[in-house]
């Protein structure tokens, strides 16, 4: 009894790879005679395989793009050159504070005329050579000369 049943999983399993052969070669057939003929398989073999993409592959430029070569790109903002810190900027900034302590930097800003991130850079000079005094935090800081 035991050979019988032996016997009858050994033939499940040899029918079971002949079928599944059969359908990988059909696969296989299909796939190859739909690339020859330049057309799409009737349907996608595995998990691995991808619809294609229509249209243009990523990272390809455009047209117009691609004809107008001689212009110059835009230098991007981390090769730009920074404005310097001018002692005039110094000491507008102490000027502006001797006048009126425990200003916030917004308001240093307006009484001095000075863009916001030469602003912060200014303040943060003056903080280093500890001409200025800063107290509290963040945007409630307020500077004072020291």
């Amino acid at each position: 009894m035991l050979n019988n049943l032996e016997s009858h999983i050994q033939k499940i399993i040899a029918d079971s790879a002949a079928s599944m052969a059969k359908q990988i070669a059909h696969a296989v057939r299909e796939t190859l005679a739909a690339e020859i003929m330049g057309k799409a398989p009737a349907a996608n073999v595995g998990p691995s395989s991808a619809p294609k993409r229509i249209g243009r592959p990523p990272g390809s430029k455009s047209k117009k793009a691609a004809d107008v070569v001689t212009e110059k790109p835009k230098p991007s903002k981390s090769k730009r050159k920074r404005h310097p810190i001018t002692q005039a900027e110094l000491d507008v900034i102490l000027g502006v504070l001797a006048k009126k302590p425990n200003l916030t930097s917004v308001q240093i800003q307006k009484a001095a005329g000075i863009d916001g991130k030469q602003a912060a850079r200014v303040l943060s000079k003056l903080r280093e050579t500890k001409k200025v005094a800063l107290k509290g935090e963040r945007s409630k800081a307020t500077y004072t000369v020291a």
